[in-house]
């Protein structure tokens, strides 16, 4: 091969090389967050990214838009450096970079609410901690429930039942560590398609029934409580006539009491 010849070669072998050359590099810590990362195409139906390296070490490469990759064998903590080698001029993008930023503050990790329970994870707790399950009723956010934190520096996962009202349920949950310093979670909502709960009459003379046992609470015209408890029925002969709310299932509800 003559020189000319070889020096056209050198320049092919560059041109190819430059093409998947471009590196995007991501550096942090390990938080049992995994890293999600936009793969576009080049222009020509060919994907951006043509190999990733964790911690120097290649991992597959799925010729997918989203991937993740998945960091569970990693310690809560370890070093992570993810290196992405991509065309040029064909940029991926980094979806949740924060993901690997040191944490030494409390934080969430997962978040979940099904049919019978809610779950989650702590990250950074300290001693005396305490988790609020907080529910939206009635336009307002109410702890109903208290569960202490186990207090570990690592992951620590909680499981709490709930029993869900008809319609749409909202639920979050408050951490205070032990200065008195809150950190809220997201929001969760579940849908029950449990059988709705229904009263009678509306018309009252002495007694309101429900149709299942619940807790409720009898407001006046004004919307000040005067009667409160749990169960079927609701003895209201001793109201005097007049317009009345009742409280129930997150619902409020209108009643007329007659006369004595």
């Amino acid at each position: 091969m003559n020189v000319k010849g070889v020096g056209i070669l050198c320049l092919l072998l560059s041109l190819a090389w430059s093409v998947v050359a471009d590196e995007l590099k991501v550096s942090g810590v390990y938080n049992g967050i995994n890293l999600h990362i936009q793969n576009p195409h080049n222009g020509s139906n060919n994907y951006c990214i043509s190999a990733i390296y964790l911690n120097n070490t290649q991992i597959k490469t799925p010729n997918t838009t989203l991937i993740t990759i998945d960091l569970a064998s990693l310690k809560i903590g370890d070093k992570v450096e993810i290196k992405i080698i991509h065309k040029e001029k064909c940029t991926p993008k980094v979806l949740n970079p924060n993901a690997l930023l040191p944490r030494g503050d409390f934080h969430f990790g997962k978040l979940k609410v099904d049919i019978d329970a809610l779950y989650w994870e702590g990250r950074g707790e300290n001693e005396n901690g305490q988790y609020y399950v907080e529910v939206f009723k009635n336009s307002a956010w109410l702890a109903e429930k208290i569960v202490p934190a186990q207090g570990s520096k690592g992951i620590n996962n909680y499981t709490v039942k709930i029993n869900h009202l008809t319609g749409l349920n909202q639920y979050k949950i408050k951490y205070v560590d032990s200065s008195g310093k809150a950190y809220f979670s997201d929001e969760l909502e579940f849908t029950s398609d449990k059988e709705k709960i229904y009263f009678y009459p509306k018309n009252v003379s002495s007694t309101i029934y429900f149709s299942k046992v619940v807790k409720y609470e009898v407001l006046d015209a004004s919307r000040k409580p005067i009667l409160k408890g749990s169960g079927s029925e609701v003895d209201c002969s001793a109201l005097a006539s007049g317009n009345y709310f009742v409280l129930f299932e997150n619902r409020t509800e209108s009643f007329y009491k007659k006369p004595n």
